[in-house]
């Protein structure tokens, strides 16, 4: 099991205020939320331009001026972008290069858009299946 050295930290009492709310909201320990809060804010400051978005138990990074998410960029650029959106280039790099560094986390996102009609059917029966045609 890999552990961490002991840290400390004193808030400041605004800050501690807010914490201490935020943790009673979420249900989550305020070490924990630092935690959270500190590294999206170190990726962040690595990877200028990325931003992160959704709910805690769902959080994802994406690209900001883009409206799309990393996993996104990735999906529409990975089979050689014949069918990608329009996305700058430099937004490309950045969601490579976090890719590259965070790639779990990425493909975590990647595996439910790659999940077959019938593992769909299985997990949601209540949907309907549609397929989307052409118009001519």
């Amino acid at each position: 099991m890999v552990t961490t050295q002991p840290m400390s930290f004193r808030p400041s009492p605004r800050f501690n205020a807010r914490l201490t709310a935020l943790a009673k909201r979420t249900g989550r320990s305020k070490a924990f939320l630092l935690e959270s809060l500190a590294d999206e804010a170190e990726r962040c400051r690595r990877y200028p331009g990325l931003a992160f978005r959704g709910p805690d138990e769902r959080r994802r990074a994406w690209i900001t001026g883009t409206g799309m998410d990393v996993w996104e960029v990735i999906w529409a650029t990975r089979d050689g972008g014949a069918t990608a959106p329009a996305v700058p280039a430099a937004a490309t790099r950045l969601a490579a290069a976090y890719y590259r560094e965070f790639p779990d986390e990425v493909n975590a996102f990647l595996d439910e858009m790659d999940r077959s009609p019938e593992q769909l059917e299985a997990d949601y029966p209540f949907a309907q299946h549609v397929v989307m045609r052409p118009t001519e």
